[in-house]
């Protein structure tokens, strides 16, 4: 049944991963898919986010799967019940970052506009490359900018985006009290 892999991720800490894995997981289940989402992440972020979702609101599952062995039992058992998987992948672990890439159809790297957010996810970037793991053809992959400003290194940024062959979303997210609220919540921000 499984129709596609969403796979968020950065080296980069603080960038909203989870965040946006969370509301991806909201929207969709509100869109009446057959939504779960997997945790990846040894801060566990989206499963600490599930336990506090109000029983109230729609129980879609999360995993937790912080290993490459992990995710492949995982994936093996959920990807007959599931129509859209949602990895929130911290690629601390190379073996779990290579194994990531080969089952996702889609990756997004979320980065803010700062010095430290653009050098790692430089070095990310490049760690994909050497390791092959950018398959353009089969792995469309897009940048969600986070909390533009009208800055020098908003600029830079977006030179060094557009030098890259994979396009960015188009809508940017805004710094918003609303998603650390929704979080608090255990809620997406449409909820």
């Amino acid at each position: 049944m499984m129709e596609m892999v969403i796979w968020i991720t950065n080296y980069k800490g603080g960038v909203w991963k989870s965040t946006i894995c969370q509301n991806l997981w909201v929207c969709f289940a509100n869109d009446n898919k057959k939504v779960c989402l997997i945790d990846t992440d040894i801060n566990q972020s989206s499963l600490d986010w599930y336990w506090l979702r109000p029983q109230t609101l729609s129980n879609v599952p999360v995993f937790y799967a912080p290993s490459s062995v992990l995710l492949s039992k995982v994936l093996k058992e959920i990807k007959i019940h599931y129509e859209v998987i949602i990895i929130d992948g911290s690629p601390s672990n190379k073996d779990l970052l290579k194994w990531i890439s080969k089952v996702s159809e889609f990756l997004f790297i979320p980065i803010l506009p700062s010095q430290i957010d653009f050098q790692v996810t430089q070095k990310m970037v490049l760690d994909l490359e050497r390791d092959n793991l950018l398959r353009e053809n089969d792995l469309t992959i897009r940048f969600i900018t986070n909390q533009q400003t009208k800055t020098n290194i908003s600029k830079s940024l977006d030179t060094w985006l557009s030098n890259l062959p994979f396009q960015r979303l188009e809508h940017k997210l805004k710094a918003s009290v609303s998603y650390k609220q929704a979080y608090e919540q255990g809620r997406g921000v449409t909820e």
